[in-house]
């Protein structure tokens, strides 16, 4: 019976340490994610295997609970005393808690959806297309766009070589005006 109570302290407080990083960034070290999992194993094995725990083994279980907690509660305080007064303040602001409650209820409700759809029978998914795209560069297309624009010159008279026709008949006529008027 010690150890089923045990056990559930340990997942409660495994589960806390897990949403630490979550609800409190502040008190929160990288490290936590590891002694919370930790944590939820102790709760786990004391729950599974309570009839193991009788006697002398769980006098001792209970005595290195009781160094953890302690050993949890100096953490907890040195941590507190890092943060500056402000931090310390902001901490039990009520506009502080509901904007965490809301990230971590979005945060619940998107791992929700994950789960959902990744537990949805293979044929109520909709089917991927497995056949790819290529990729074109604009490089080729451009290359493209200059030959056919050459084709296209070597077929047609280009706009080009029509103004050149009525620009050579002015300048040849000006050209003429002026050695009519030198030669008299």
């Amino acid at each position: 019976m010690l150890a089923i109570l045990a056990g559930d302290a340990s997942l409660l407080i495994g589960l806390l340490l897990l949403l630490l990083p979550l609800v409190a960034t502040e008190l929160s070290r990288p490290s936590d994610a590891v002694l919370g999992a930790l944590v939820l194993v102790l709760g786990v094995i004391l729950i599974t295997s309570h009839d193991r725990f009788i006697g002398s083994p769980m006098l001792a279980v209970l005595s290195g609970a009781l160094l953890i907690g302690r050993l949890g509660i100096e953490v907890g305080q040195s941590r507190w005393n890092q943060l500056s007064n402000e931090e310390q303040t902001r901490f039990f602001s009520w506009g502080r808690w509901f904007s965490r409650f809301q990230e971590l209820v979005a945060t619940i409700f998107k791992f929700g959806e994950i789960l959902v759809e990744q537990l949805k029978p293979p044929f109520l998914k909709p089917k991927i297309n497995t056949r790819e795209k290529k990729w074109v560069r604009e490089e080729s297309l451009s290359v493209k766009e200059k030959s056919s624009q050459q084709q296209t010159a070597i077929s047609a008279p280009s706009k080009v070589d029509n103004l050149k026709g009525p620009l050579m008949s002015s300048d040849s006529s000006s050209e003429s005006e002026g050695n009519t008027s030198q030669g008299p």
